[in-house]
């Protein structure tokens, strides 16, 4: 409760919130105390998925939308902690600074809702010898195995993802659970293949009937020579777009943005589109449902980005998603950033100093459900702000995006004021039994005191 509503820069400066009311050294032992063995985190992990779950209504047409990416744990002053690693940090403060840090990775699973709310289902704190896609894969098996969870009875379950994940590695697993459907974005240039199309009149020699398409497809917006170095010589190839062949199916989505600008996105899909196979994860017997998307203004009919944007649909039920359904579904992922940095800024998810990296796997159970409680509290509080933002539209109805919900920031804002109308007797700590016997040992002595003099 103190770290979802009192505002600090440390984790041991919420024992000054009015909802926290014990001492604040116990903060530190209420942490270790959630577990103290990695082989125990995995049931931690899987009780808390479980709980949490248990206040989410299901959605009525049976579609879960999940998010996946990972995130960084800075911890360049934290020398005692063991692994810690060189991570990427995209917002370098310094110019000419690398991009680079000290710390961990996060891999995060988040449970997407339609009024702009990501909800932690799984936060994993990545090994030193662990790839991203390694850890996600074995998130999922967990969330897809848990019986009380609704995801492996669901009709379909929907995961977007970024660039990072965009090959074998995570596609080919992924297709070991039967309801999900990955959407994922591919690398700008990125090699993709037709199926072969081989006629009854071809004579080929026996063997294994052909695959793949002699030549590949690039992921660029036109087709021309590129020049590159190889071992120290200059060469030239020729890249076939992917727009040079007839799409499958066509499609268009007009959008508005926050300026009152009109865009027009012309998505193009292609069907049984294959990638090679690496690492030993088999592709060739995968197909993919790939998709393109050109943006434009809807006045002056100038493109708005330089390169077009490129989607892959993946799973065995990859059917039930049509061309936009899949570019919505993915516009939708861009909201776990900002979570992230919500996490990060406000709810301390990096901010937890401590030299035991089993305290830090057990602060992100805490983050958790610091999230999921400010979910509930967007359903119960009205949203209350400062008197200088009152004159802002959003404030008078503080709903998000008009589904009458607070958004996460506006429930932070509104939740003090929410468990202020809790009973404080619930929350009181408990005087422990032995704290009782030495109060009664002090009041017998007393008594003897006064019956035979000084003791």
């Amino acid at each position: 409760m103190a770290l979802a509503s009192h505002k600090t820069d440390s984790v041991v400066a919420l024992s000054q919130s009015p909802f926290y009311h014990y001492q604040y050294s116990s903060i530190a032992d209420a942490i270790d105390a959630l577990c103290r063995e990695p082989t125990q985190y995995e049931a931690l992990s899987q009780l808390s998925q479980q709980f949490c779950m248990g206040f989410h209504q299901p959605p009525s047409h049976k579609v879960y939308h999940l998010n996946s990416d990972t995130t960084t744990l800075l911890k360049a002053h934290s020398p005692t902690l063991q692994e810690r690693s060189r991570v990427y940090v995209p917002n370098t403060v310094i110019a000419g600074n690398k991009p680079l840090g000290i710390g961990y990775r996060a891999s995060t699973i988040t449970l997407s809702e339609y009024d702009g709310w990501q909800l932690t289902l799984s936060m994993k704190r990545l090994e030193v010898s662990q790839s991203a896609t390694e850890c996600l894969l074995g998130q999922l098996s967990v969330i897809f195995s848990h019986t009380q969870l609704p995801f492996a009875k669901a009709e379909l379950v929907v995961n977007r993802l970024d660039r990072a994940y965009g090959n074998g590695a995570y596609l080919a697993p992924s297709y070991a659970h039967q309801n999900l459907v990955s959407i994922v974005r591919l690398r700008q240039g990125q090699k993709v293949w037709m199926a072969a199309k081989e006629s009854p009149t071809t004579n080929r020699p026996p063997g294994r009937t052909r695959i793949y398409c002699p030549t590949p497809h690039y992921l660029q917006p036109t087709s021309g020579l590129r020049a590159y170095t190889y071992k120290g010589k200059q060469s030239q190839v020729y890249q076939q777009s992917i727009f040079d062949a007839p799409p499958t199916s066509r499609g268009q989505v007009g959008s508005l943005t926050g300026k009152g600008r009109r865009l027009i996105h012309t998505l193009q899909g292609w069907d049984n589109i294959l990638l090679r196979t690496k690492g030993g994860h088999t592709m060739s017997d995968k197909p993919l449902t790939l998709v393109g998307i050109t943006t434009h203004d809807a006045v002056t009919g100038e493109a708005v980005f330089r390169e077009p944007m490129f989607l892959v649909v993946s799973g065995l039920q990859k059917g039930a998603i049509t061309l936009e359904m899949a570019f919505d579904a993915y516009l939708r992922r861009y909201g776990i950033e900002p979570f992230f940095r919500f996490n990060k800024q406000q709810l301390l998810l990096d901010s937890f100093q401590t030299p035991d990296r089993q305290h830090l796997d057990n602060w992100l159970v805490v983050v958790q459900l610091a999230v999921w409680l400010l979910y509930l509290t967007a359903h119960e509080a009205g949203f209350r702000c400062a008197k200088w933002q009152a004159y802002c539209p959003r404030a008078k109805t503080g709903a998000n995006e008009g589904s009458g919900r607070l958004s996460l920031a506006q429930a932070r804002k509104s939740a003090g004021f929410l468990f202020l109308t809790f009973p404080v007797s619930a929350f009181l700590p408990h005087r422990r039994s032995d704290q009782k016997v030495t109060k009664r040992s002090s009041a017998r002595k007393r008594a003897n005191a006064n019956e035979t003099g000084p003791v």
